[in-house]
């Protein structure tokens, strides 16, 4: 079985928030204090790679209209996705609120005082588009 169009643009996705993150947070966790300036370089690149990649992938395949299963698979997606960024904003949320409780989270303590709610925000809008892109492929690969 091949793949649809759906689920090539999904593997796309979550190749190039995968990959651009995981530089991301490896220069964030080398110099955690240029975090803003690379988050503007990271959102750059991956709004790049996304276009180019995307139409690269539309001269080759045409996408399919949309079905009810593909309704089905993006909702499932989405609801993972809001979970985790929900999840994270109350984090964030908390350790605005509570600086001292980021102090136990030995991830957090990497990150500057000042960034901890915004580098919380960004970890869980990265983990959440994961979580998106990965269930939507499983469910694709499933056939459901």
């Amino acid at each position: 079985m091949g793949y649809s169009f759906r689920e090539l643009s999904a593997w796309i996705s979550l190749a190039v928030i995968g990959s651009v993150s995981a530089f991301y947070l490896n220069a964030v966790a080398h110099a955690p204090q240029d975090s803003g300036g690379l988050l503007i370089q990271f959102a750059a690149v991956v709004i790049i790679l996304e276009i180019v990649l995307h139409v690269l992938l539309s001269l080759f395949r045409r996408p399919e209209a949309a079905d009810e299963r593909d309704s089905a698979i993006a909702g499932r997606g989405y609801r993972l996705a809001y979970f985790a960024l929900a999840s994270g904003a109350f984090l964030a949320l908390v350790v605005s609120l509570m600086p001292v409780f980021a102090e136990r989270i030995a991830i957090l303590r990497a990150f500057p005082e000042g960034a901890r709610p915004a580098n919380i925000l960004i970890l869980t809008m990265i983990a959440a588009e994961v979580l998106n892109y990965g269930s939507q492929i499983v469910s694709y690969r499933r056939g459901h």
